[in-house]
């Protein structure tokens, strides 16, 4: 059998399928990631408890709603991570920043938490609007993820700026014994480079901005072709 009963039935199964093989993918990638960037062996673990949590307020607070798209059940696990991880990064570079000066860990996790708001606040409160921004589309799957994604992103930014800090300074022994040289360099030379060709990579995108306006009339058509395939009546088939 074919046709768009048959794929509404089974896009449930397929989407959960699908975003559990995602999330096995992109969970020891991001922790790899992170263990190769930072400064600490155990300074990821703390990122991924706290927007683990930040997922798990969310997703138990989705009940509010009665129910929800499993689209935006099954993704939002997932965006959330992705875009709520940066938040804590700021927070926990701040804090080594104000250690390495020599202040105390309570003051320089206060000190940090002051120096942070603002970009952390910024950064997540402009995620929030543009995921809110969802909630006036007529297509019902905008307002479900926007309600649900802005509301993420809250908490997100809850458990970074008051969960994290009292978490950071529980375990900042940890942190110090687990301490390793930069597997990347300062990128002190690649910011030079970038200062001096920053008029010309200005023109260049200026100019591939043209014609990538003008194609994605083409996207558009594409689009709509869609849309007018899916209104097309069943079809049928059956094999023996």
């Amino acid at each position: 059998m074919s046709g768009t009963a048959v794929t509404d039935a089974l896009s449930p199964f397929h989407t959960s399928s699908d975003i559990q093989k995602i999330m096995r993918f992109v969970l020891p990638v991001t922790f790899i990631v992170l263990l190769l960037t930072m400064n600490s062996w155990f300074e990821p673990v703390l990122f991924m408890i706290t927007i683990g949590i930040a997922i798990m307020l969310n997703r138990g607070t989705n009940l509010l709603f009665g129910e929800i798209s499993f689209v935006t059940n099954a993704a939002g696990s997932v965006l959330q991570l992705a875009v709520s991880m940066d938040c804590s990064i700021f927070l926990l570079h701040r804090f080594a920043e104000n250690r390495a000066e020599g202040k105390d860990v309570q003051d320089a996790m206060v000190a940090a938490v002051k120096q942070s708001t603002g970009s952390v606040l910024s950064s997540g409160l402009t995620t929030v609007t543009g995921f809110a921004a969802l909630i006036l589309m007529r297509f019902k799957i905008g307002p479900d993820m926007g309600w649900v994604m802005a509301k993420a992103i809250v908490f997100s930014l809850l458990c970074v700026l008051c969960f994290l800090p009292a978490l950071a300074i529980s375990t900042y022994k940890l942190i110090d014994k687990t301490q390793h040289k930069a597997f990347f360099p300062d990128f002190h030379k690649f910011a030079g480079a970038v200062m001096k060709l920053r008029i010309p990579a200005f023109l260049i995108a200026v100019v591939i901005a043209v014609p990538c306006f003008i194609a994605q009339g083409g996207t558009l058509s594409s689009m709509a072709a869609a849309v007018f395939t899916a209104r097309m009546p069943l079809r049928w088939d059956a094999t023996s």
